[in-house]
């Protein structure tokens, strides 16, 4: 990982992660990192999946459309993060963390990795979906970050609003005791449609899911106390 700088001031990290897979940490990073920049934001997004799928989607996007900055590592990276602040927001997309992370877990390296990640994060975000077997493994996950004091809120994904099983979820989440973001992202064909072309579904035009992404981006901006850019800042 390269160096970028120490001249910005208190850059915001928010880290997108969760136990469990297919639960749209990519989906969020990117979409909410298009936004952000979008916003005069200076945006860097960080993938620390073997998978990758997050370089993938940046390698396909085109030339005209806003720039970010990618750096792809693993999660050994994490601590070197800290250090790097030439931003004024980070995305920083995970494996799925599944390890040793009991609270009466000996496996004193994943402890010591989510001190790190935590640490280095200004906002945990933990997308999930609807069905109990996503919800279940969310709540278990937000467990493990709230015994170790992290800003966090859970965030529901590719979601079914009229169906039962989105009250439910909703429901369960709050009555163990975590934050929820108010807005959910709805299942619809364009946001993965928007990967396809190396774009966020803000950049689609009048694309399904677009709003539901800049709602969350305004939530998140109220929780972390960022206020909008000003016109020519």
């Amino acid at each position: 990982m390269g160096n970028m700088g120490s001249e910005k001031k208190m850059p915001k990290r928010i880290t997108v992660c969760n136990s469990k897979g297919g639960s749209s940490k990519t989906s969020t990073c990117r979409n909410l990192g298009v936004i952000a920049a979008r916003s005069g934001f200076n945006v860097a997004l960080f993938d620390l999946d073997e998978q990758k799928t997050l370089t993938n989607w940046y390698d396909e996007r085109p030339k005209n459309m806003v720039r970010m900055t990618l750096v792809t590592g693993t999660m050994a990276d994490i601590g070197e993060i800290a250090e790097l602040d030439d931003f004024d927001l980070a995305f920083i997309d995970t494996p799925p963390l599944t390890t040793g992370l009991a609270e009466d877990s000996d496996d004193r390296q994943m402890h010591e990795l989510m001190r790190k990640v935590i640490a280095v994060s200004d906002m945990l975000i933990v997308p999930s979906g609807q069905q109990k077997e996503d919800w279940v493994s969310s709540i278990a996950w937000m467990d493990y970050l709230k015994m170790r004091h992290a800003k966090y809120a859970a965030l529901l994904s590719a979601t079914t609003r009229r169906s039962k099983s989105f009250e439910v979820a909703k429901n369960q989440i709050l009555r163990a005791g975590h934050s929820l973001c108010p807005k959910d992202i709805p299942r619809v064909e364009d946001i993965p449609l928007s990967y396809t072309y190396g774009i966020g579904v803000v950049e689609m035009k009048g694309a399904k899911g677009a709003e539901d992404y800049e709602s969350v981006w305004a939530w998140l901006r109220g929780e972390l106390g960022i206020a909008a850019k000003a016109v020519g800042e």
